[in-house]
């Protein structure tokens, strides 16, 4: 009997108590995880935006560095809304073409000369041209037209995880007066 009598003296929790202490941590554990998760999720999705809008402005400050090289206002000879072709100071032929959502640059140095500079792009427009005066030329421009081209509008239209990011910038060729 007094055997009995010590092992009800004992302090300690007993299996029900420590149970019901693993249930309760297991439940707040699972209502603090589901706000843990979606602001790890809203990171990552705000930091691949991020990412990809800077590789896109490195694109668009790739193409209007290049306009702005071309040599004189017989050098452009491709203008369409999709694709430019024109001749640097460096006498190097210089292709952009929007191909479905790419945006390719061709250039005549030779090796490698192939590069997509940007993927994701969803307008159909790529190029606007204008004359000196700021008239909006009609593409494509063909012919002696194709001398009045003074500045070129780059437009990047951009659906990067369902959010839509706009980017466009004028380029003034060396040559506008």
């Amino acid at each position: 009997m007094n055997y009995y009598h010590n092992l009800k003296k004992k302090d300690g929790f007993t299996i029900i108590e420590s149970i019901m202490v693993i249930m309760i941590l297991g439940v707040i554990s699972a209502i603090a995880s589901k706000p843990l998760l979606q602001g790890y999720t809203a990171y990552q999705t705000n930091k691949n935006i991020i990412n990809a809008g800077w590789q896109y402005r490195y694109s668009l400050e790739r193409m209007a560095r290049e306009l702005r090289s071309i040599s004189g206002a017989t050098s452009i000879s491709t203008a369409t809304a999709t694709t430019i072709t024109f001749l640097n100071t460096s006498s190097q032929t210089i292709t952009y073409t929007l191909t479905g959502t790419q945006i390719m640059r061709k250039n005549s140095a030779g090796l490698n000369s192939d590069q997509i500079l940007a993927d994701g792009i969803t307008n159909a427009s790529l190029f606007d041209y204008y004359d000196t005066n700021g008239v909006l030329m009609t593409a494509p421009v063909t012919g002696v037209n194709l001398l009045a081209i003074r500045y070129v509008k780059i437009n990047l239209n951009i659906n990067l995880n369902n959010t839509n990011i706009s980017l466009s910038t004028a380029v003034f060729t060396r040559f506008a007066s």
